[in-house]
């Protein structure tokens, strides 16, 4: 090495998605999956119990996010059921301007 600074990272380069593609993974095929709707939701389920079953480490995890995810649903729930938001509460009624 020189007696000078030394540059350890290379400056910084933008590229398009499609071009680091190109370059980086020339051998990975692109591929893409449309699904919509109940298919959808079922292969996400699909997906979600292979993980449990094959990484146990992550029951924990999905746990700990549900448990999060049903506490704060149930507060949301009961505190718009004894306490809803009424039109006194809301400044603005129409911020468009429209009538």
């Amino acid at each position: 090495m020189a007696h000078g600074r030394s540059r350890p990272f290379a400056p910084l380069q933008i590229v398009s998605s499609q071009e680091y593609n190109s370059s980086h993974w020339p051998m990975l095929p692109r591929m893409s999956i449309h699904v919509k709707g109940t298919t959808g939701l079922v292969i996400a389920a699909v997906i979600m119990i292979a993980v449990l079953i094959g990484f146990p480490a992550y029951r924990i995890f999905l746990g700990i996010s549900l448990g999060i995810g049903i506490v704060v649903a149930l507060l949301l729930h009961l505190r718009n059921k004894y306490r809803p938001i009424q039109d006194k509460d809301v400044d603005n009624k129409r911020p468009l301007g429209l009538d």
